[in-house]
């Protein structure tokens, strides 16, 4: 019983800071602890805001290529205008050019 009472009487002269440290951890696992902890708050809403974000540009993405959708369905000049410059078509009779940029960024070098 000499375990016991050592105990006791350890926890009756240190009970102030007993209480301390134990509202201490409390905090601290309220602040970083588990899924439910301020911590993981903070990560969930700041990834909720980024997801937002990004949802948003994907809206404004869609309406895009909506748009793309409906003027490549109806439209004939874009059609044409998107044949010439992606993969360089040309009506019959007509020549396409391409320009190739040099290997080098000296322009007199390329004359010699």
């Amino acid at each position: 019983m000499t375990t016991a009472k050592t105990i006791t009487t350890y926890i009756q002269k240190h009970r102030k800071r007993i209480v301390v440290h134990v509202v201490l951890l409390i905090i601290v696992w309220l602040f970083v602890g588990g899924s439910d902890g301020f911590w993981a708050q903070w990560r969930m809403s700041r990834d909720i805001d980024a997801l937002r974000r990004e949802n948003a540009e994907l809206r404004v993405q869609n309406i895009r290529l909506r748009e793309q959708i409906t003027r490549l369905q109806s439209d004939m000049q874009y059609i044409e205008r998107i044949a010439r410059e992606r993969y360089g078509m040309a009506q019959p009779g007509e020549r396409v050019y391409r320009i190739v940029p040099g290997t080098s960024g000296n322009a007199e070098s390329n004359r010699e």
